[in-house]
C-alpha cells in the first residue's frame, strides 16, 4: 500500500501514454507528477505514476548550465537530480523505442515517490531504446519486478549503472545480454553459485553485475565507462583478480558481501571511488 498524500491538492497521474514526441533543448519539456512536490532537476520528459507509457519519443540536448563533477551521493550519481532527457518513476511502467541524446542523465528509472520514505518503482520493461551522447547513459535505482531489455547505449561518458536497494529485489531484476554498452553486453546474474567469469567464458562483456550468489571468481577482465565497473550484491566467497576498471564513475562497488579476495586489479581515471565497500566483512584487498 502506498503511504498517504502528503497534499491533498495533488492527484495520482495514471493510464497515461506519451508517444511520438520530439522533445528539444528544453529546461522543462513535459513534466508529469504524481503525489508531491519532490524534484527539483530539470529535464526533457520527468513523470511518475501508474500505468504510463513511454513510447518513441525523440528527447534531445535537454541541458542546462548544472554541472555534477562531484556528485554528492557517495555510491552513485542517482538520487541527484540534474537535467535529464528521460526520468520515469511508478508502477506498470513501458519506456519503449525512445531515441534520447545530450543530456547529463539520458534515461533514469528510479523512485516512484517519498512521502516520507522511499516508494520503489515497479512492474516495469525498458527496451528498444537508443541512448547515446549522455554524460550518464541508462540508471536503475530504486526498482523491483523490472525487465532491460535491447536497448543500446553508445559514446555517453558512463553507459549504464544499477543499484539494488533490498536484497529481496535482486531476484526480480532482469537485465538482459541484449542491451549493448560501448564495451560490449551487459551481464546480470542472481542466485549462483560456484560461477567463474572469465575472458573465455564471457568475452563480449561490457558491464557486470552479480546479486545473492556465493563462490564467485572474476578474472582477467576489462571495464570502462560504466557508472559501475563491476558490481557485487550480497556476494559470499568471492575472488576478483587481474581485472582492470578504467574511465568509470565507480570502479568496484561491493555491498553486503563477504568472505571475499580483490587482488592485483587496476583502476584508472575513475571518476570518484575505484573501489567502494559498504556493510561487507572478511575481505582481503591486496
Amino acid at each position: 500500500m502506498l503511504p498517504p498524500l502528503t497534499d491533498p491538492s495533488y492527484s495520482e497521474s495514471a493510464n497515461i501514454e506519451i508517444k511520438n514526441n520530439t522533445i528539444l533543448s528544453n529546461g522543462w519539456g513535459v513534466y508529469l507528477a504524481s503525489r508531491v512536490r519532490i524534484w527539483s532537476g530539470k529535464g526533457g520528459l520527468e513523470c511518475r505514476g501508474r500505468n504510463l507509457k513511454v513510447i518513441a519519443n525523440t528527447v534531445r540536448n535537454n541541458n542546462n548550465t548544472l554541472e555534477f563533477d562531484e556528485l554528492p551521493c557517495p555510491w552513485s550519481p542517482f538520487l541527484y537530480d540534474p537535467c535529464v532527457g528521460v526520468e520515469v518513476g511508478g508502477s506498470g511502467l513501458i519506456i519503449s523505442d525512445n531515441i534520447i541524446q545530450n543530456s547529463s542523465f539520458g534515461l533514469r528509472i528510479t523512485y516512484y515517490d517519498i512521502c516520507p520514505w522511499t516508494v520503489g518503482s515497479t512492474d516495469i520493461v525498458v527496451e528498444n531504446n537508443k541512448i547515446e551522447c549522455n554524460k550518464v547513459g541508462l540508471s536503475i535505482d530504486f526498482c523491483n519486478n523490472i525487465i532491460i531489455r535491447n536497448n543500446t547505449m553508445l559514446k555517453n561518458q558512463w553507459s549504464f549503472g544499477l543499484h539494488i536497494e533490498e536484497i529481496e529485489d535482486a531476484s526480480t531484476i532482469q537485465l538482459e545480454p541484449s542491451n549493448f554498452v560501448d564495451g560490449g553486453r551487459t551481464y546480470y546474474f542472481v542466485n549462483q553459485s560456484n560461477l567463474s567469469i572469465n575472458t573465455q567464458t564471457l568475452p563480449n562483456v561490457g558491464y557486470l553485475a552479480v546479486a545473492n550468489s556465493e563462490n564467485l571468481t572474476v578474472c582477467n577482465l576489462n571495464f570502462s565507462k560504466n557508472i559501475q565497473g563491476l558490481y557485487l550484491f550480497n556476494v559470499k566467497k568471492f575472488d576478483v583478480h587481474n581485472v582492470t576498471v578504467k574511465n568509470c564513475y565507480l570502479g568496484i562497488q561491493e555491498e553486503l558481501s563477504s568472505n571475499g579476495t580483490i587482488k592485483n586489479c587496476t583502476f584508472l581515471w575513475n571518476d570518484s571511488e575505484d573501489l567502494l565497500i559498504w556493510n561487507s566483512t572478511m575481505n582481503l584487498i591486496t
